[in-house]
């Protein structure tokens, strides 16, 4: 299983260069899936295959919590980590070759923060790549 984490900064098309690679691959007739690791997010451009919102429920945090937006999008993304069996239980029962994975906006949220190490780093793969997409989304979309 090869596996791309797509990283950067909110609004930089991290979901729609998601969309495009797996429509891509699947295109060629290349067997993949998209992951979401965005707890937050309320749309996407494709429907995940394996979606962290149906382990994770961010308005729940907040409430439960008594956090705000940000601070609840910090505790829900590390509660990612923490459910990270269950995530690459469900990664591995489709047995794709591609895996694409839609990291959330706040790229200091998964790239600076101990659990987004923690995730690439347990992930079972037999190769890792990590695409940076900072092209704003006006600048390619109609």
């Amino acid at each position: 299983m090869d596996l791309t984490f797509v990283t950067g900064t909110a609004g930089s098309c991290k979901s729609y260069l998601t969309s495009a690679l797996k429509g891509w691959y699947v295109g060629r007739g290349e067997d993949a899936i998209a992951v979401n690791l965005d707890p937050g997010v309320v749309t996407l451009p494709y429907e995940p295959d394996v979606d962290v919102r149906q382990m994770i429920d961010f308005q729940g945090v907040m409430e439960e919590y008594g956090l705000g937006p940000n601070g609840a999008l910090i505790l829900a993304t590390d509660m990612v980590a923490t459910r990270l069996a269950e995530i690459q239980d469900e990664i591995d029962s489709y047995k794709a070759e591609y895996v694409i994975v839609d990291t959330p906006g706040q790229t200091e949220l998964f790239a600076f923060r101990e659990s987004g190490e923690y995730i690439v780093k347990q992930s079972r793969a037999d190769s890792r790549s990590c695409s940076s997409c900072s092209t704003r989304c006006s600048r390619i979309l109609p």
